[in-house]
């Protein structure tokens, strides 16, 4: 069901069988992915209308993780070890590719880096791989593999690398670059033995930021060297003295913190 900014109802469709959360926005389409059996809709976001019905045309047709918008006018869904990429514009499925060396679990597009989509997941011996793809052909950009201690939870690129989180015992950051055929570690930073998996990697001008609900704390670390980094959050952390932080964004004017109640 679709409703205008005053909340009142403009169209409301039923479609043929239950949708895998999210829906994706598309430029003026939305595409929602049956949770099972390879359904892909394309709906007019203006009317409800359901202008296409596409099969993902995969082996696997559960949906196994969350959707994603990857620019104007893609979504991608993972199907098992299958990735599939709906352009919304053409009303096709782009490309279709499945992942031989890892189970894909999670994926990630980023405007500021719109030719490319970062996919991670376990590999058969148990460790984890982060591969960036080529957003038009699906094809494998780079990769890095990573131990059965370093969980992948989070990625994000800067400045034409990209910053890594890192869960479990080793509960760190770290700073990938790659060039000449060679993926090359930058830095590694480790992180308080107090560390909230739930919240998201952000940069903001010369950093990376991670913040803990816990603790009730929100990182600096420089994107240059991975020193972590105190100036300029004095007044961060004496707002925060009274609040518990929930959620945080940034742009390029502004630090954004979602807080709740006092401590």
């Amino acid at each position: 069901r679709a409703f205008d900014a005053s909340g009142t109802p403009v169209w409301e469709r039923t479609l043929p069988s239950r949708a895998r959360a999210p829906l994706c926005s598309c430029g003026n389409a939305l595409v929602a992915f049956a949770a099972f059996g390879g359904a892909v809709w394309i709906i007019d976001r203006e009317t409800g209308r359901v202008t296409a019905e596409l099969a993902s045309g995969t082996a696997d047709e559960r949906v196994s993780a969350p959707p994603v918008s990857a620019g104007p006018s893609h979504a991608l869904a993972i199907y098992g070890r299958e990735l599939c990429l709906v352009d919304a514009a053409s009303a096709a499925v782009r490309w279709r590719r499945r992942a031989g060396d890892f189970a894909p679990s999670e994926a990630r597009f980023f405007p500021d880096c719109p030719d490319s989509l970062f996919v991670w997941g376990r590999t058969p011996a148990q460790g984890w791989r982060m591969e960036v793809l080529d957003l038009a052909r699906g094809d494998t950009r780079w990769h890095r593999d990573f131990p059965g201690d370093m969980p992948v939870l989070d990625a994000v690129p800067a400045r034409g690398d990209a910053i890594v989180l890192c869960g479990d015992t080793t509960r760190s950051m770290l700073a990938l670059r790659h060039e000449a055929g060679e993926t090359k570690e930058l830095w590694r930073r480790r992180l308080y033995d107090s560390f909230d998996a739930g919240l998201p990697l952000l940069i903001a001008g010369g950093s990376v930021m991670h913040g803990d609900r816990e603790t009730n704390r929100l990182l600096a670390v420089s994107l240059a060297r991975g020193n972590i980094q105190t100036e300029g959050l004095s007044a961060v952390r004496r707002f925060l003295g009274g609040r518990r932080l929930r959620d945080y964004r940034a742009d390029r004017e502004a630090l954004y913190l979602l807080t709740e109640g006092t401590l």
